[in-house]
């Protein structure tokens, strides 16, 4: 019988992972290239909990650009399963950390052999400008099939005491989204909406047919790892990227179907790639955190930061992309060690004031190995646990932004509202709270004012709005033709009484235990007014407490201060 290792219950009113009874609240690490992890560095910062990818087909991970991830072959691309190198990416880590908390990343896209074989299980064609055709979603087959590879994986690991969970990965970029980056349509789809309700037969119900395929897999490969694990750990995937859906073929669109799930503990997302992790903007949230939180599932953020040490893939191993790919911007971080640092300071505050978990995601190795980032690393989960300590952990926000994911399945690709409103929004140093409008009954007496996001707006969005308005709860109403800026969120927010922190430029998260502030220009004086006199106390620098209402603090460009509030 395995002991229990691993579930989520709320901890200061946030959703916590617990290990052994014991909440866990700390960062994370990993990496792809595991020879090259820092994970001595980490474990020397006291950060004790880890990710792994683990593969069950030796296939690319992306198959558009085919980057030669894994880089490794798959348990199961031979008839019989073959752990030796998941084995050894996992024992590179409790060599040098025992206490190893790990939950891997397991890539359950089949082998190459399997898709060979089941072709009839496979989407029409293959990625654009791609022959290879891939496994379709909607196959009982491959379903059938992967849940016997789950099961060797899970007894092969039974008696792993650093294994607390596993994250379940699968479709281009491991994250759900169809390979084919078009639906994922195949025979199998197409023969079960031939057999779907009629309310899939609307415009655009095909889209939204397709995401409820990819959730109900997720659900049943959830459902099984808790079978073979005896429900002894957590499970959780990537899902729901509301803001930053690339595509209305995404299969994004069934978040509120997944929360229902009651074998998902944990809801995955990087950080948001709006304005290419420019360090002038918030790295903001993809999903609708709180509809996620308001379900009582735990929350993990990829922040994949780039810093001063990060390269392009092919400046590691000129055999990991083709020729040409993998060369835009986005792959290098500030070249200034300082703005690098204080980026990352920023995106710790603000999983801290979420009371989010998050991994630090450095792709090819080293990208975090400097002295400095180091140090705060392990500054960072000394705050992180100590803030267990407080009765309300998460967001303290009077303002809500409610938006109906379904909407994204019935709108051209490309940028628009939901993309582009948290820019300006953020702006204006008010924090905000993100819900699903599936949630807007349980939530519509709980908040000041509301911003209503639609890009395409929905009949349920439309009843939410009407509610507002029988109430008398102030809103403005967002959607692809409104002029977004930080003065008109500011003007809104203002004329509702809504606490508005700074009037400066800045970068700003806060809750009832903790403010942040990253300077945004050179203007040399950061001003924040707090709602209430409090005791602030600098927890990067060595200074005195203060206490009062009123912070006036001298910052560099860029710089960035988190202060605990008592």
């Amino acid at each position: 019988m395995i002991r229990m290792k691993s579930y989520v219950k709320n901890c200061g009113n946030v959703p916590t992972l617990y290990v052994d009874d014991k909440p866990c609240y700390s960062p994370a690490y990993m990496t792809y290239l595991t020879d090259r992890g820092c994970y001595k560095s980490f474990n020397d910062a006291d950060i004790h909990l880890y990710s792994v990818c683990i593969y069950f087909g030796g296939q690319t991970i992306n198959a558009k650009s085919e980057i030669s991830i894994p880089f490794h072959k798959g348990i199961f691309d031979e008839r019989e399963p073959d752990f030796t190198i998941p084995d050894m990416d996992i024992k590179r880590i409790t060599d040098i950390d025992s206490d190893a908390k790990i939950f891997p990343r397991v890539n359950i896209s089949p082998p190459l052999w399997w898709e060979n074989e089941n072709e009839q299980e496979l989407n029409d064609k293959g990625a654009p400008g791609k022959e290879k055709r891939r496994v379709c979603f909607a196959s009982d087959k491959w379903k059938k099939d992967t849940s016997e590879f789950i099961r060797k994986m899970c007894e092969h690991y039974a008696d792993n005491e650093n294994i607390i969970g596993y994250q379940i990965a699968c479709g281009n970029t491991e994250e759900w989204f169809p390979f084919d980056l078009d639906g994922g349509v195949g025979k199998r789809t197409r023969e079960g909406y031939e057999k779907s309700e009629d309310s899939y037969k609307s415009a655009n119900g095909f889209n939204l047919y397709l995401s409820d395929v990819i959730v109900d897999a997720i659900s049943y490969f959830a459902d099984k790892v808790k079978e073979y694990t005896e429900n002894s750990m957590v499970v959780g995937t990537f899902y729901g990227y509301t803001f930053e859906t690339p595509a209305r073929f995404s299969g994004h669109f069934s978040l509120q179907k997944l929360l229902r799930c009651k074998d998902i503990d944990f809801i995955c997302s990087p950080i948001s790639y709006a304005q290419i992790r420019n360090p002038e903007y918030e790295h903001s949230c993809m999903t609708v955190l709180d509809s996620v939180l308001l379900h009582g599932k735990l929350y993990f953020s990829e922040a994949d930061e780039r810093t001063h040490l990060s390269l392009y893939p092919y400046e590691y191993d000129d055999k990991l992309c083709r020729p040409g790919t993998y060369n835009e911007d986005i792959w290098k971080g500030p070249s200034d060690p300082f703005v690098a640092r204080n980026v990352l300071r920023t995106g710790f505050a603000r999983q801290l004031v979420h009371g989010n978990n998050f991994w630090w995601f450095d792709m090819w190795g080293g990208w975090f190995e400097d002295d400095g980032i180091m140090a705060d690393m392990k500054t960072e989960a000394a705050i992180m646990k100590d803030s267990l300590t407080f009765k309300n952990r998460g967001i303290n926000a009077e303002v809500a932004v409610v938006a109906d994911e379904k909407g994204n399945a019935c709108v051209e690709d490309g940028n628009n509202v939901m993309y582009n409103f948290r820019i300006p929004l953020s702006k204006a140093c008010v924090p905000y709270a993100t819900y699903d409008v599936s949630d807007f009954e349980s939530i519509k007496d709980k908040y000041k004012a509301f911003i209503f996001v639609a890009a395409y707006t929905t009949e349920n969005l439309k009843i939410a709005i009407k509610e507002a308005d029988k109430k008398g709860v102030p809103y403005i109403f967002l959607d692809n033709d409104s002029v977004l800026s930080e003065n008109m969120f500011r003007k809104f927010l203002k004329a509702n009484k809504i606490h508005i922190y700074s009037e400066n430029k800045c970068i700003l998260h806060v809750n009832e235990n903790y403010l942040s502030v990253q300077a945004i220009e050179d203007s040399g004086k950061v001003k924040v007014v707090l709602p209430q006199k409090r005791k602030i106390t600098p927890l990067f620098e060595n200074e005195e407490s203060i206490y009062t209402d009123i912070l006036c603090v001298e910052m560099k460009k860029y710089e960035t201060k988190l202060f605990k509030l008592e």
